[in-house]
């Protein structure tokens, strides 16, 4: 009767640990899923490639604001992004098509002072040049 009575004790418990290590899995491979796709957002993407740019990294950030775009293809900040590129390797006119074409794309004040902050930027470029 002890016997039985280990055998079914053994038997829960392997019961158990086998339903806490799938909710372990699950929990943990779920939490990953989310925190990747956290991260792959368009907002991301250009935030990432503002840090570059701000240091002259301009393929890596062009790489950051493409991505962004390919999230999101009328997210004003990542055109804005590549404006600024553009404007910095001195292409001035693909410059200010992609500026004009943000500020088409953008959808809230805070964006519109983005691309207006960025045809400034682009406008000194063109005025200043740099090595």
């Amino acid at each position: 009767m002890e016997e039985i009575h280990n055998m079914r004790t053994k038997k829960l418990t392997i019961s158990l640990l086998a339903v806490m290590m799938a909710a372990l899995f699950i929990n943990c491979s779920g939490e990953v899923l989310i925190a990747e796709l956290k991260l792959d957002t368009p907002a991301r993407h250009v935030k990432n490639g503002n840090k570059l740019l701000k240091t002259h990294k301009l393929h890596a950030a062009e790489q950051e604001f493409d991505r962004a775009l390919e999230l999101d293809p009328e997210y004003a900040p990542a055109q804005v992004g590549l404006g600024l590129i553009k404007g910095h390797q001195g292409q001035f006119e693909q410059a200010m098509d992609m500026l004009h074409q943000a500020a088409v794309m953008a959808k809230s004040q805070k964006q519109q002072a983005e691309v207006a902050e960025a045809i400034k930027t682009v406008e000194n470029l063109r005025q200043n040049p740099q090595p």
